[in-house]
Protein backbone atom coordinates (compact mmCIF):
# COMPACT_ATOMS: atom_id res chain seq x y z
CA UNK A 1 0.00 0.00 0.00
CA UNK A 2 1.28 3.60 -0.86
CA UNK A 3 2.29 6.30 1.43
CA UNK A 4 -0.51 8.87 0.06
CA UNK A 5 -3.52 6.10 0.58
CA UNK A 6 -2.34 5.16 4.55
CA UNK A 7 -2.05 9.36 5.10
CA UNK A 8 -5.51 9.57 3.29
CA UNK A 9 -7.29 6.66 6.32
CA UNK A 10 -4.91 9.26 9.01
CA UNK A 11 -6.99 11.64 10.36
CA UNK A 12 -6.47 14.92 8.85
CA UNK A 13 -4.57 16.81 11.50
CA UNK A 14 -2.24 14.67 11.74
CA UNK A 15 -1.02 14.24 8.35
CA UNK A 16 1.69 17.73 7.75
CA UNK A 17 0.85 20.37 5.17
CA UNK A 18 3.37 18.59 2.52
CA UNK A 19 1.45 15.57 2.45
CA UNK A 20 -1.15 17.07 2.39
CA UNK A 21 -1.07 19.16 -0.27
CA UNK A 22 0.87 16.37 -2.05
CA UNK A 23 -3.06 14.37 -1.09
CA UNK A 24 -5.14 16.60 -2.65
CA UNK A 25 -2.87 17.02 -5.69
CA UNK A 26 -1.37 20.54 -5.61
CA UNK A 27 1.90 18.52 -5.81
CA UNK A 28 3.76 16.64 -8.54
CA UNK A 29 3.32 12.91 -7.51
CA UNK A 30 6.72 11.30 -6.51
CA UNK A 31 8.24 14.51 -5.27
CA UNK A 32 11.61 14.85 -4.51
CA UNK A 33 12.69 10.90 -4.04
CA UNK A 34 11.22 10.33 -7.65
CA UNK A 35 14.64 10.29 -9.79
CA UNK A 36 16.56 8.49 -6.56
CA UNK A 37 13.51 5.80 -6.88
CA UNK A 38 14.40 5.60 -10.69
CA UNK A 39 17.99 5.76 -10.68
CA UNK A 40 17.55 2.27 -8.14
CA UNK A 41 14.67 0.85 -10.81
CA UNK A 42 17.12 1.44 -13.63
CA UNK A 43 20.03 -0.38 -11.50
CA UNK A 44 17.73 -3.13 -10.12
CA UNK A 45 16.66 -3.97 -14.08
CA UNK A 46 20.35 -4.40 -15.28
CA UNK A 47 20.72 -6.76 -12.89
CA UNK A 48 17.67 -8.83 -13.55
CA UNK A 49 18.98 -8.35 -17.33
CA UNK A 50 22.33 -10.22 -16.23
CA UNK A 51 20.56 -12.67 -14.27
CA UNK A 52 17.92 -13.32 -17.13
CA UNK A 53 21.09 -14.07 -19.30
CA UNK A 54 22.91 -16.46 -17.12
CA UNK A 55 19.43 -18.58 -16.53
CA UNK A 56 19.09 -18.30 -20.64
CA UNK A 57 22.38 -19.67 -20.83
CA UNK A 58 22.21 -22.55 -18.10
CA UNK A 59 18.75 -23.74 -20.53
CA UNK A 60 20.74 -23.70 -23.58
CA UNK A 61 23.08 -26.52 -22.04
CA UNK A 62 20.31 -28.10 -20.52
CA UNK A 63 18.04 -31.47 -22.03
CA UNK A 64 14.65 -30.95 -23.08
CA UNK A 65 11.86 -33.31 -23.21
CA UNK A 66 12.48 -34.37 -26.66
CA UNK A 67 16.21 -35.06 -25.91
CA UNK A 68 15.10 -37.09 -23.13
CA UNK A 69 12.14 -39.18 -24.70
CA UNK A 70 15.01 -39.92 -27.78
CA UNK A 71 17.87 -40.85 -25.10
CA UNK A 72 15.48 -42.89 -23.48
CA UNK A 73 14.20 -44.59 -27.11
CA UNK A 74 17.98 -45.69 -27.45
CA UNK A 75 18.31 -46.86 -24.14
CA UNK A 76 15.27 -49.32 -24.51
CA UNK A 77 16.95 -50.57 -27.88
CA UNK A 78 19.91 -51.02 -26.41
CA UNK A 79 18.84 -52.96 -23.86
CA UNK A 80 16.59 -55.20 -25.37
CA UNK A 81 19.46 -55.74 -28.16
CA UNK A 82 21.38 -56.99 -25.02
CA UNK A 83 18.86 -58.77 -23.64
CA UNK A 84 18.12 -61.12 -26.77
CA UNK A 85 21.77 -61.36 -27.50
CA UNK A 86 22.23 -62.86 -23.51
CA UNK A 87 19.28 -64.93 -23.84
CA UNK A 88 20.35 -66.44 -27.46
CA UNK A 89 23.83 -66.93 -25.99
CA UNK A 90 23.08 -68.53 -22.86
CA UNK A 91 20.56 -70.83 -25.10
CA UNK A 92 23.04 -71.72 -27.32
CA UNK A 93 25.95 -72.56 -24.45
CA UNK A 94 23.37 -74.84 -22.98
CA UNK A 95 23.02 -76.88 -25.83
CA UNK A 96 26.56 -76.90 -26.41
CA UNK A 97 27.30 -78.43 -22.79
CA UNK A 98 24.52 -80.98 -23.10
CA UNK A 99 26.19 -81.89 -26.25
CA UNK A 100 29.08 -82.19 -24.96
CA UNK A 101 28.04 -84.02 -21.70
CA UNK A 102 26.53 -86.70 -24.33
CA UNK A 103 29.08 -87.16 -26.31
CA UNK A 104 31.66 -87.21 -23.86
CA UNK A 105 29.53 -90.14 -22.07
CA UNK A 106 28.69 -92.04 -25.15
CA UNK A 107 32.18 -92.49 -26.23
CA UNK A 108 34.72 -93.00 -23.81
CA UNK A 109 35.59 -96.40 -23.12
CA UNK A 110 34.07 -97.70 -19.53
Amino acid sequence: MSNDARSVKTPVHQISDARLRKVRGEEPPGGDDLEARVIALEKASQEIREKLVRVETKLDHTASKEDLQSVRAQLEGSMRTQLQWFVGLTWTASIALVGVTYFIATHLPK
